[in-house]
């Protein structure tokens, strides 16, 4: 995706500097506050048209027993957001199986595709609610329409608007952040960190296990030869910090659906198995 605003004239210099200043501030901002030239009208818009952009490129898949499963966990996860979300929330599900698409794709707006690769790669439904709560979060802090805005004050065309792990997913490959500033990709690997530590809360306040998150990122996010590179965080630091955040939370009582297995069985007669270790990386 691309964004040409053209409405700034800024250099990247002040523009590294403004949000310098608003990352230090940053603790002390309600969920999605920053700098941000989106109404929230204007995001749901934006986030409607890259939906439809996006199931043009990914088909659906049709499964009533796996669709209801994946909305109502969507739903629970919603539910205990610590602030009342500006967006109402979809969640969709993709035949997409290949192993270079194993995240949910959170697109502005409220929008979250769920590829069948992720429900096959996962190995329990603690790892899926995770991963589940990581794109629920890159929307309810806004990070698609805050790198629009930075994209616009820094005169930068190629920073993606969509939020997704896979070299071949609908997010951004590697090559594509070897064309982002140092600066962008620091702030990128910055809003992985800051959905991750909103996740967990979310996970557990829903009742799932927020360890599923650490245990998915565990066994598939591999880091590139070039960690500076990457758009995440590396995965060893990335773990520690959602441990880290994990044992800042009081806890509670985890509960399960128990459906799980019967969906990744569903998903799996309609798919073919997913490839032998499955990596994420952006």
């Amino acid at each position: 995706m691309r964004s040409n605003l053209g409405i700034f004239d800024m250099s990247v210099h002040a523009f590294l500097t403004l949000f310098a200043v608003a990352a230090l501030n940053a603790q002390d901002q309600p969920v999605g506050k920053g700098v941000n030239l989106y109404s929230t009208e204007k995001e749901v818009a934006l986030g409607t048209q890259l939906a439809s952009d996006f199931r043009r490129t990914h088909a659906s898949l049709d499964d009533a027993a796996a669709r209801d499963y994946i909305e109502q966990m969507g739903a629970r996860l919603v539910r205990a957001l610590p602030q009342p979300p500006p967006f109402t929330y979809h969640f969709e599900l993709t035949t997409d199986s290949s192993g270079t698409f194993l995240e949910p794709a959170s697109l502005p707006g409220g929008y979250v595709f769920v590829p069948a690769g992720l429900i096959l790669a996962a190995k329990d439904e603690t790892e899926l609610a995770g991963t589940l709560a990581h794109a629920i979060a890159h929307i309810a802090t806004r990070h698609g329409t805050r790198q629009a805005t930075r994209a616009a004050i820094a005169q930068q065309a190629t920073i993606p608007l969509v939020f997704v792990g896979g070299s071949n997913g609908y997010g951004p490959s590697q090559g594509d952040n070897l064309l982002l500033p140092v600066g962008m990709l620091q702030f990128q690997r910055a809003f992985e960190s800051e959905a991750d530590m909103l996740a967990v809360g979310i996970a557990l306040a829903a009742g799932y296990d927020p360890h599923g998150l650490a245990s998915y990122v565990g066994r598939v996010q591999e880091d590139p030869q070039q960690a500076s590179m990457s758009g995440f965080p590396r995965r060893d630091t990335r773990i520690l910090r959602i441990e880290q955040a994990i044992q800042g939370l009081q806890a509670k009582t985890y509960t399960s659906s128990g459906e799980f297995a019967q969906i990744q069985e569903e998903v799996r007669r309609r798919q073919p198995p997913a490839p032998p270790n499955p990596t994420l990386q952006r």
